[in-house]
């Protein structure tokens, strides 16, 4: 052999060898990628979408507005001043009617809403989203419009609120506990690999502590296994890991510490579905197979032979996970403790994105009720409302048909009762369409404010002659935005 040949020889022997040594550092590196993966997306956590926790108050205000128009006897029912308690401290006589009145949910929401009209300035000053209505009139067309849309806005509110419950409530979606326990192994609850509910209680070696299908019950444990063995050299996964000891719980603390580390510097993420799934493909993607008899081997890591070999010596740094990959006798993948977990917890994540989507699209219904009771105190409050509003008398047989000119004369009769009823002159100020009689010292309707009597008698004539088909007392509002805004729902 030449000189040069020889040469040639020796460096093809040292790169060899490199190369071997290379091999038996980083036989696992794959699997430790895997695994890194599965630990990011298992550690993060889920909280509720921005936007869903609450609604501003808005049903609040919108029942304290319908509260504030309703009549004093009523009111006077969830008054602290008046003698109302809370449901659960009412009795006899007091029970009774609070139970006929719906019970517990309706009788606290009421008293919480007259509670609300002091609390959120609802009718109280001159300025504001809800002004105060001076007007009788005003008031009793205020309250068959805000008695609607309080209506709805209660329907909106129930349905909101378990799915704002499972979004905000842990215990209810269990999304982070599920990733916990895909991570940890046990009930949900603990923060790093624990013998007996991560892997075996028994960490003397390394067949005790992970070998067998029994033990394959978190990601922390089975990563931990395939890079830790008191028989292997080290820095098998990864030239960042060199932990190999297994034989006590504070090894396992110290171990998995480093662990976690090898896999590079991870910010606190937030739990998303395409994390999991793609975590779970790339674990999926590192298996290998070969084929055993019959059936098939199936592992992660490196295994000089197959599954069976896994040791957690050089060259078997690996975790057999055959048993759920079987032809026959063996276990569904999907019944593995840490996917199964994992799985459940992505397939809740998107459900909560699901009803995140549904409670901001309620909470934008809400939003516009409120804008339309706004609306509708606001007007009543400026001595308006009455004017906007036609009022559709229903048809009624010949015989049971009120004459025009009589209903007229009630209208009339309603708005000169609402001014007579003024004190004294500058109160008949405050009332629309008033005017002061100086002679007789008497507040009386004035010409101008007779004008919307005979404006809705003719309305209600336009009803009997078919052109008007609103239904049965209702009320057509004829302020377009506050039509559209209330027709929405």
């Amino acid at each position: 052999m030449s000189m040069k040949q020889g040469g040639a020889a020796l460096v093809a022997l040292i790169l060899l060898t490199i190369d071997r040594v290379k091999a038996a550092a980083d036989e696992s590196e794959a699997a430790h990628r895997a695994m890194c993966a599965l630990t990011e997306a298992a550690s993060a956590t889920f909280t509720a979408p921005s936007g869903t926790a609450d609604n501003d108050g808005l049903n609040d205000k919108i029942q304290a507005a319908n509260m504030s128009v309703a009549d004093a006897q009523w009111q006077a029912l969830f008054d602290d001043g008046a003698g109302s308690k809370p449901y659960d401290q009412t009795t006899s006589d007091n029970r009774t009617l609070a139970d006929k009145l719906g019970g517990k949910e309706k009788w606290d929401g009421w008293r919480k809403a007259f509670a609300d009209i002091k609390a959120l300035n609802i009718g109280t000053k001159t300025e504001g989203e809800y002004p105060k209505i001076n007007s009788e009139v005003e008031r009793t067309i205020a309250r068959q419009q805000l008695r609607s849309i309080a209506a709805q806005a209660n329907k909106l509110e129930m349905t909101m609120k378990p799915l704002k419950a499972f979004l905000s409530d842990g215990k209810i979606n269990k999304i982070n506990e599920n990733l916990r326990k895909a991570l940890y192994g046990g009930d949900g609850e603990l923060s790093t690999p624990t013998l007996d509910k991560s892997f075996s209680a028994d960490g003397s070696s390394w067949n005790n502590l992970c070998k067998g299908k029994e033990n394959r019950k978190s990601i922390a444990g089975d990563f931990f296994c395939i890079c830790t063995g008191a028989g292997a050299g080290t820095k098998q996964c990864s030239g960042a890991y060199g932990h190999t000891a297994h034989d006590s719980q504070a090894s396992i603390n110290t171990g998995w510490t480093a662990l976690q580390q090898s896999c590079g510097k991870r910010e606190q993420s937030k739990a998303t579905a395409g994390t999991i799934y793609t975590a779970v493909a790339q674990w999926r993607t590192a298996l290998t197979q070969k084929a055993s008899g019959s059936d098939n081997s199936v592992w992660l890591g490196k295994s000089s032979s197959t599954g069976t070999a896994c040791a957690g010596t050089d060259t078997n740094t690996c975790i057999d996970y055959s048993d759920f990959f079987k032809k026959t006798g063996g276990q569904d993948l999907s019944t593995l403790p840490w996917l199964q977990a994992l799985t459940g917890a992505a397939t809740q994540i998107t459900q909560a994105e699901e009803t995140a989507a549904a409670v901001k699209s309620l909470q934008a219904q809400m939003q516009a009720l409120q804008g339309a009771s706004v609306e509708i105190y606001s007007a009543a409050a400026s001595g308006v409302l009455a004017k906007e509003m036609t009022i559709a008398i229903p048809t009624a047989p010949p015989t049971q048909r009120e004459p025009q000119a009589q209903t007229q004369k009630k209208q009339a009769e309603l708005a000169e009762t609402e001014c007579n009823a003024a004190k004294d002159e500058d109160e008949c100020k405050t009332k629309t369409g008033c005017i002061y009689d100086k002679a007789n010292k008497k507040c009386t309707l004035s010409e101008e404010g007779k004008q919307p009597a005979e404006n809705t008698a003719a309305g209600n004539q336009a009803g009997t002659d078919g052109k008007n088909t609103a239904g049965s007392n209702s009320f057509v509002i004829n302020k377009a935005p506050l039509l559209l805004a209330v027709s929405l729902f």
